[in-house]
């Protein structure tokens, strides 16, 4: 009995250590980066003048694609997540009360942990008056838009051990930053959100981080009725000008991150115009950055059919992609770059665009992307725009 016992032991033994790799190898069970809402690590290539980097990246690639690593960790979630009651990744999301899911990235953000230097300030502040001359330079206003987290909007289904240490956060920063130190022009959706709450309870999906079609309703209404008190763009719809369908579906952004979303059910609350659009999509028109992994949401380009309106560029995140429905009407041309969280200026873009408005529109959770951007190439001024001193003109 002992000897068959040491035999089974063995042999299972064995069998664990193959077959993984016989899994890899047969491409059964193949990895999938649907599973965890990001992109998994490929094989490095080597470089022999850069190896000092290639054994963490393959270890990157080997931890992201070994055999039978979905199942595992879908075992995994789905014992923490269902029979545990917690969340097997709460550095990524945080089980909130009733059914709500938070993401746990910028938890510091909420809680008041997490704020901006006196020197990032002030390198924000030299970043935007940099913006805003460039812009006003060619008759276009600067507008930021401050986009809050769903922590903000719910704090009610937060789990109790998340409470706040100070309520004045990176955004109360950057924002009074922006108003007393630059001309940019600020819309801080915190307090436009809250009051709708008021009248519709449900403005955030609950398994997922964005705002649903109601709460990016709201938004948009906030914005239009802001430019409107200097430049006329139309009367914003109004709510009862849409039909509210509610539909199903698996999971959201953070049941992903979870890795249950194949058996969590959310509801989805859209809104459709009871009134004719006349609004047109355009093709694309720039190739989106090979760094950025969604190209296909790069960009959206949209005319309306009232040449009189102004022209828009904006600058936006996901949350950005559900202007697409309310904003492109309101404009005689606009263009949408989701630019991959980076929140860039694209001079060369704007001097081809000509934008009347050039819209920055960022989750407040994004704030400190703006800082870590700011010296890549798009965001430099061409030098032929630059101006030129009457002194160092050609003769």
């Amino acid at each position: 009995m002992n000897k068959n016992y040491s035999y089974i032991l063995t042999i299972t033994f064995i069998v664990i250590l193959i077959l993984p790799q016989a899994s890899k190898m047969s491409n059964i069970f193949q990895v999938s980066s649907t599973d965890e809402n990001r992109n998994l690590a490929k094989i490095p290539k080597a470089d022999i003048e850069h190896l000092d980097v290639f054994p963490k990246q393959f270890d990157d690639y080997y931890n992201d694609n070994f055999g039978l690593r979905s199942i595992g960790l879908k075992l995994y979630n789905n014992f923490n997540y269902f029979l545990l009651k917690k969340s097997p990744a709460p550095q990524k999301a945080i089980l909130g009360k009733d059914g709500w899911l938070y993401q746990g990235r910028d938890i510091d953000l909420y809680q008041g942990i997490k704020r901006l230097t006196e020197s990032e300030l002030e390198q924000l502040e030299i970043e935007f008056n940099k913006r805003w001359e460039f812009l006003d330079e060619h008759n276009c206003r600067l507008m930021i838009v401050a986009v809050p987290t769903k922590k903000i909007i719910y704090p009610e289904y937060l789990p109790g051990e998340y409470f706040r240490y100070s309520n004045k956060t990176i955004t109360d920063q950057f924002i009074e930053m922006l108003r007393t130190k630059t001309n940019v022009e600020v819309i801080d959706l915190r307090p436009v959100i809250l009051a709708a709450k008021k009248e519709h309870p449900v403005l955030y999906h609950k398994m997922d981080n964005h705002w649903n079609d109601i709460g990016a309703y709201y938004a948009t209404k906030a914005i239009i009725d802001y430019i409107n008190r200097t430049s006329f763009i139309g009367k914003p719809h109004e709510f009862n000008e849409y039909t509210l369908d509610t539909t199903t579906y698996y999971g959201g952004s953070i049941a992903k991150m979870l890795g249950v979303q194949d058996s969590l059910i959310d509801y989805r609350l859209r809104l459709t115009p009871d009134f004719k659009n006349t609004v047109k999509r355009l093709p694309q028109k720039y190739k989106s950055p090979e760094r950025f992994p969604y190209p296909g949401s790069y960009e959206r380009r949209f005319t309306s059919d009232n040449d009189s309106l102004p022209r828009l560029m904006m600058i936006n995140d996901s949350f950005g992609e559900y202007y697409y429905k309310f904003l492109p009407e309101h404009f005689s041309y606009s263009i949408f770059l989701f630019d991959g969280w980076e929140f860039k200026l694209h001079a060369k873009k704007v001097l081809e665009e000509k934008p009347d408005i050039f819209i920055i529109s960022t989750f407040e959770g994004f704030i400190p992307n703006i800082l870590k951007n700011i010296y890549r190439d798009e965001s430099k001024i061409p030098e032929h725009d630059l101006t030129v001193p009457d002194n160092l003109k050609a003769e």
